[in-house]
């Protein structure tokens, strides 16, 4: 419980203060599960959302997507992108199909971790919250796990939905 108030305060002091925010790279090339080109960082330029960043075949990385599966705020939000390190378009559809609930137009492969790279990440599964084209904050490895996180996560998209036109 301790661990919860404790990653929710530093996740509003951070939006609250916009403290550590750091710009997001132009470009976040990644592509979707049909295969195609997308840039995540000009196609969510506007709105507040979260990025989450899974490995393939990873243990940690299947109990949050689990998480995010079961949970209706997050499983069909156009503000959750779900970025993973696989090889290939197949390779993402392979994981997508593990996860039914999860809308397909979450699903984005990082074939070359150029994103990976690019938003300096060193470990997996990583979340970021991302604000304005900045990251707020980044929450990542297995205590990204925690039974917490449905909540850190649907808190952050949850001011966006009422925003929404």
């Amino acid at each position: 419980m301790r661990i919860a108030l404790l990653a929710i305060a530093l996740v509003s002091a951070a939006a609250l203060f916009g403290q550590n925010r750091t710009p997001l790279p132009e470009q976040l090339p990644v592509t979707d599960v049909t295969g195609a080109s997308v840039d995540l960082a000009a196609r969510n330029a506007t709105i507040r959302w979260l990025a989450v960043y899974v490995r393939l075949h990873d243990h940690t990385s299947d109990l949050l997507l689990s998480r995010i599966a079961r949970n209706p705020s997050l499983q069909a939000s156009a503000q959750v992108a779900i970025i993973c390190d696989c090889g290939n378009a197949h390779d993402l559809q392979q994981l997508a199909s593990r996860y039914p609930t999860i809308d397909q137009k979450s699903w984005h492969a990082d074939s070359r971790k150029q994103v990976f790279r690019s938003l300096k990440l060193s470990m997996m599964p990583a979340m970021l919250g991302i604000e304005q084209g900045k990251v707020a904050w980044t929450f990542g490895g297995a205590a990204g796990t925690s039974e917490n996180t449905e909540s850190i996560m649907t808190s952050w998209i949850a001011p966006s939905t009422a925003q929404q036109p």
